[in-house]
């Protein structure tokens, strides 16, 4: 009896998992939906009209100054490069200034602390992509992301500061532009993969030595600015992400908080500046439409299919 028991409540549990799968005209349901919903996406990107052109000028504007102008200066023309006021401010401010110590040097956090690192340079992208599905205009949040980068690449400029892992190598002595840009805690990855993916990432760098503000801590605080105050899902695991890019950022010896905190507040200004901008040189009812837009509380349809009822 125990057995035949045993039988038909697996055999029950079986249906059940059976009515859950989603049947064909369910999912060609889901997929009209899905359809649907990116052609209204589209058509409200196209009601912002040629506007919409000129929210891309901060970004163009901060990939010429990152690819062409860091490198177009003659080294002799650039101003010296700092290297002990960030340790000194992080002394006096957080009582260490090397805060990647407190942590072991451990391959395993290692590899933690090189996911946020390799998905950094992609992640606006696919948060831009994320907020087409979300209706919640992608070009507004490029053009903060744009503002952001354009402070943030100018004061790297105009005022170089070295990142920790130079103090930790050469101490206070005097930094040079010839230098290339290092891998820190990464290489001992590299050396686990026996790949050069950080040093190569790194050596191409054209900025070596802007490591205030921090463009680490201010891509994924913007991104977690923007899903709060558009009131978008899951923001608490936004900010969780920002958290976690900001310890591999002190972890992996490429930044101090002070250049996470910098990079915060550029991120604060950078938005306020730009609807500053936006309101001065846009049309009123077209900044209310791009800017202080309301998405739809549920603008990407369940993809989960329902639970069948069961008779009780």
């Amino acid at each position: 009896e125990r057995r035949g028991e045993k039988r038909r409540g697996e055999e029950r549990r079986g249906e059940e998992r059976r009515g859950e799968r989603p049947s064909l005209a369910w999912i060609e349901t889901k997929m009209e939906r899905a359809k649907a919903h990116v052609q209204c996406a589209v058509s409200n990107l196209r009601a912002g009209g040629v506007w919409q052109v000129v929210l891309a000028v901060p970004l163009i504007t901060w990939l010429c100054m990152f690819q062409f102008l860091a490198t177009a200066v003659p080294a002799d023309a650039r101003p010296e490069i700092d290297v002990s006021t960030l340790p000194a401010l992080e002394e006096a401010l957080f009582g260490r200034a090397y805060l990647y110590s407190l942590l072991p040097r451990s391959a395993w956090l290692v590899s933690v602390a090189a996911v946020p690192y390799l998905f950094h340079f992609v992640m606006p992208w696919i948060y831009a992509t994320y907020l087409l599905f979300m209706d919640a205009r992608p070009f507004t949040f490029l053009y903060y992301l744009g503002v952001l980068n354009v402070l943030a690449v100018a004061t790297q400029l105009l005022l170089p500061t070295a990142p920790p892992w130079y103090n930790v190598s050469f101490g206070l002595e005097p930094a040079s532009y010839t230098m290339s840009g290092d891998p820190a805690r990464f290489s001992m990855l590299d050396r686990v993969l026996q790949r050069g993916l950080f040093a190569g990432l790194y050596g191409q760098s054209p900025i070596v030595f802007g490591s205030f503000p921090s463009l680490h801590a201010g891509w994924p605080c913007l991104i977690a600015i923007y899903s709060s105050t558009l009131g978008l899902h899951a923001p608490r695991a936004k900010w969780a992400y920002m958290l976690w890019v900001w310890w591999a950022a002190i972890y992996s010896k490429h930044h101090f908080l002070v250049d996470l905190l910098g990079g915060a507040l550029y991120t604060v200004f950078a938005v306020w500046l730009s609807r500053r901008l936006l309101a001065c040189l846009a049309a009123p009812h077209w900044v209310e439409r791009m800017v202080n837009h309301s998405p739809a509380p549920r603008a990407i349809p369940r993809l989960k299919p329902p639970h069948p009822k069961l008779d009780v």
